[in-house]
Parts: C-alpha cells; structure tokens; sequence
C-alpha cells in the first residue's frame, strides 16, 4: 500500500467519515483503481495486452482470455468479503491508538462478520 493511500486512509477518523468517503461498493472499487491503476486497467497476466471492459468491475485480458478485477493478485482476492468492509478493517488497523490494541472481539462487533474472517482480514492487512 503506498503512503499517499495510508495518510489518506489515515485520514479518516470516524464511522460517519469513513461511511461519506465510501457510502458504496462501487466507491470502494472506483478508489482501487484509481491508486492501483492511475484509472487505467492493467491486465495482471500480460501488462502489454489489451483490455475489454465487461461492465461490474470485470476486464477482460485479450491475450489470455482470462477476466480479471481490481481485486485479483492484492490482499482482497479470492475473498468473499466487501471491499467496504476490507476497507473499514484496514483503516480501524491503522488509526489504532496504542493505548487500545485493535482486538478481534472489537473488531468481530464492528464488521458483524465470523471470527475466522477477522483474523484472516488482519493477517492479510498486516503482511500487505
């Protein structure tokens, strides 16, 4: 993650901010692409290919044939879980204050989401 996106996650303080930063899925999405790609759709099989846009999010990469996401080959792939709530983990983890451990109890109440998936979102978080 670079550290333009960490200090303007970072930003972000509370529930109401992070919610009018990202109110949708798509905002999620469109804010990915936008720090991962400059807004412009690199097929992570073959960067020199060309891209066909397939609508919801999905590219398609001409020289494989292969569809592809935002999401595929970063910490949000090959999970289930909404980027919005990725999102809200990543920036809980960062804002964190030292005195108060971000926990898994508090964290599992915030997301409303399984124990499991908790602790897999914060080992992603904290390798990336």
């Amino acid at each position: 993650m670079s550290k333009q996106v960490k200090n303007k996650i970072r930003l972000i303080n509370t529930l109401e901010e992070f919610y009018s930063a990202f109110p949708k899925e798509m905002d999620c999405i469109n804010f990915l692409e936008q720090h991962r790609w400059n807004g412009l759709p690199l097929s992570p099989y073959n960067p020199s290919s060309r891209i066909y846009i397939c609508g919801n999010g999905k590219y398609k990469c001409k020289a494989t044939q292969r569809y592809f996401t935002v999401k595929t080959n970063t910490i949000f792939d090959g999970t289930k879980i909404p980027l919005q709530i990725w999102f809200f983990a990543i920036v809980s983890y960062l804002n964190y204050n030292n005195d108060f451990k971000l926990s898994l109890i508090s964290l599992k109440r915030d997301l409303d989401i399984t124990p499991r998936s908790v602790w897999l979102l914060l080992n992603k978080i904290r390798y990336a």
